[in-house]
């Protein structure tokens, strides 16, 4: 997922948003990528300026599950991407994921794994 900030006057799905190329005051859109293993595009869907990592994630879930008839997928996110929403949809798909975990989750794992604190 990216944006891209939009010159011109007329375009339904152009708004303001967070602008990951620091063009802050433009309008944009979202543009959501679905690739496969290689990198080959298998999909691109362009959406409203303002919409958030977590719409889109889901989007692509539902997209992969019920355009694309896959049953075995293992997703790619980061912690903004894959929130709670995106988790659900992952469950309901019976699809997998991997992302950063957080400090706080690190430190459980840590600790249940028996590694004192301050040894890593």
């Amino acid at each position: 997922m990216t944006s891209a900030y939009f010159h011109g006057q007329h375009n339904e799905l152009v708004d303001f948003g967070y602008s990951r190329d620091s063009r802050r005051g433009k309008k944009q859109r979202v543009v959501g990528l679905l690739t496969d293993g290689t990198g080959e595009p298998l999909s691109i869907q362009l959406y409203r300026g303002h919409t958030a990592a977590p719409t889109t994630f889901r989007d692509a879930v539902e997209k992969l599950k019920v355009r694309f008839g896959a049953e075995e997928i293992a997703l790619v996110g980061d912690r903004g991407m894959i929130k709670a929403l995106g988790k659900a949809a992952l469950g309901e798909a019976r699809f997998r994921y991997v992302t950063a975990l957080t400090e706080p989750q690190v430190r459980a794992l840590l600790k249940q794994r028996g590694v004192a604190d301050g040894a890593v």
